[in-house]
Parts: C-alpha cells; sequence; structure tokens
C-alpha cells in the first residue's frame, strides 16, 4: 500500500518525537494501542503520554541531548504491516548510557505508518543506566 511517508522517515519522525518530548508527533505516529514492553513491565501509550506531559509541565523532561543510535539486523515488509529489529544505544555527550536490543512492529492506518508495539530488552555494559534513569516516570 501506498502512504504518503516512508516506514523509515515515520520511524525518524518518532524517534525524534520521542527525544524531544513531542507530543502531537507522538499521537501522529503512535497507532491508539502502541505500547513498550521490557522485561516484564508494559508501558501503554496513555502512560507514556501522560509521564512525558507530567515531566514537560514540570520541566524534567530529561530527553534533552540524548542521542539514539541503533543498527536495523531484520527489516521484514508486509503490504500492511512490517518488523524492525536490532542493537541499539543511548548516548549523552559522546558517552554510551544504554545498550539494548529491540523490536518494533509498525502498522498502516489511516494511510499512513504507524507504531504499533516497541519490545527491547537491556544489556548491560560499563557505565550501564538503565532506562528507567533515562525515561521519565
Amino acid at each position: 500500500m501506498n502512504t504518503k511517508y516512508g516506514l523509515l522517515e515515520m520511524r525518524d519522525v518518532w524517534i525524534d518525537a520521542y527525544v524531544n518530548g513531542d507530543i502531537d508527533q507522538l499521537n501522529f505516529v503512535e497507532s491508539p494501542h502502541f505500547f513498550v514492553k521490557r522485561g516484564n513491565r508494559i508501558l501503554t501509550r496513555l502512560q507514556q503520554i501522560s509521564s512525558i506531559q507530567r515531566h514537560l509541565s514540570e520541566k524534567t523532561w530529561r530527553g534533552f541531548a540524548l542521542h539514539v543510535r541503533d543498527e536495523i539486523t531484520e527489516f521484514e515488509e508486509g503490504r500492511f504491516w512490517a518488523s524492525i529489529s536490532g542493537t541499539g544505544s543511548m548516548q549523552r555527550d559522546g558517552r554510551i548510557l544504554s545498550r539494548f536490543d529491540f523490536l518494533e512492529l509498525w502498522i498502516i492506518s489511516d494511510d499512513r505508518w504507524q507504531i504499533a508495539a516497541l519490545c527491547y530488552e537491556e544489556k548491560k555494559c560499563q557505565g550501564w543506566v538503565t532506562t528507567d534513569q533515562l525515561e521519565p516516570g
């Protein structure tokens, strides 16, 4: 199916929106059913948005100067869905804070790509920081 914006373009928008706490863009790119799965924890879209809004209003959003680096190792695109998996890291000031393996499920909804799920597992590294220490909430 043809969409106005390509999958990788929408993915870049999504990552940028999260790092910058851009709620409007997250609302555009994330499926209403979006969730994050990490270990035995699940974060719903509503929980994610509420947490970001709270931190933005308190001026404690820590996405500032955070850079996400990733390497896509598998990419599969169907007619109405796609999966992307790989490895990545979160960095600040050139220092690796966290490393992780990830899997993303993307769907076409409303004639555009939207992310439906992000599953990730952190890997220990020197100077390891968990995403609980990076993310709001």
